[in-house]
Order: C-alpha cells, then structure tokens, then sequence
C-alpha cells in the first residue's frame, strides 16, 4: 500500500535531515536538489538543511581526500572509471590545484576524483579542509536557492515557462 501525502510528510520531517546527510556525503547534486526543494516547500528548515548538507559533502570529500593520499595507486588501478576520471583532472593538478580543490564540486564527473588525485599528490590535508568547507558551504547553498529561482522570475513579470 503506498504511503499518504501526510505519511511522506512526517517521514521527512523525522529523517530529512538525516537523508540530506547521507546524500550529500555519498552522491550529492541531486539530494541537496530535492532537499532545497522540501524547503521552499516548508518540509525542511532551510538554516539547519544547508548546514546538514554542507557537513555532509565537506564530510564525503575529506574522506575521499584520505582515502586518496592512503591508497590512491589501488584505488585507481581498481577502479577503471576513476582512472579515467583521473586523466582528465591530472593536467591541471600542478599548476592549479587550490581551483581544483574549490571547484571540484562544480564539475560534473570531478567531485570523486580529484580529492583523491590531491591526496595522493601530497597536497596540503589543513589547506584541502579550509578550501572545502568553503566549497561545500557556498555549494549547498546555492543548490538550495534552485528552487527560488522560478519564484523570482514571477515576481519580476517574467513568464515562468521556458
């Protein structure tokens, strides 16, 4: 028997938070998406979501970043996607990797790869923590405010249709 709008509601209200912590630790874009949207829709408390998702991502590239400086070489010969992922960000690494360390989360197909790439190429773990945290506070943030978006474009007099 599916569950009740009322059922969804108070699931959310109980483990949203919860479930933004998970998904932005592990997967990212499209939890904080959804979580930004149950705050415009008033299901999630918008302050405490953005933080939950900040610590959540800044939490899953830390990890990433130390798995990376301890067993980085195995980790790329293990898995061939990454490896692949990792030919595309190596170029840069040297000569820009404070913007890598800020932007990987920005660029689809970068936000696993290239902590692990910085780990594993002795970049500085206090320099790589400080840069991500401002990654990750600006980036939920922003992901959060999607929603708005439309809202905006109303009270502009612009058609919200495109």
């Amino acid at each position: 028997m599916p569950m009740a709008t009322q059922d969804w509601l108070l699931f959310i209200a109980h483990y949203g938070l919860i479930l933004v912590l998970l998904g932005a630790f592990f997967e990212g874009e499209t939890i904080v998406v959804l979580a930004g949207i149950l705050c415009h829709q008033g299901a999630l408390p918008f302050e405490a979501t953005v933080i939950t998702a900040s610590v959540g991502a800044f939490a899953g590239d830390q990890t990433a970043f130390h798995l990376g400086r301890r067993y980085g070489t195995n980790l790329l010969s293990r898995f061939q996607r990454l490896a692949q992922q990792a030919d595309k960000v190596r170029p840069w690494l040297v000569s820009k990797s404070d913007w890598i360390a800020f932007g990987c989360r920005f660029v689809y197909g970068t936000r696993i790869v290239a902590p692990v790439l910085l780990g594993m190429h002795g970049y500085s773990g206090g320099r790589f923590a400080l840069i991500n945290m401002c990654s990750a506070m600006g980036y939920s943030s922003c992901q959060h405010r999607i929603p708005d978006w439309n809202r905006c474009r109303k009270t502009a007099g612009q058609d919200s249709a495109y």
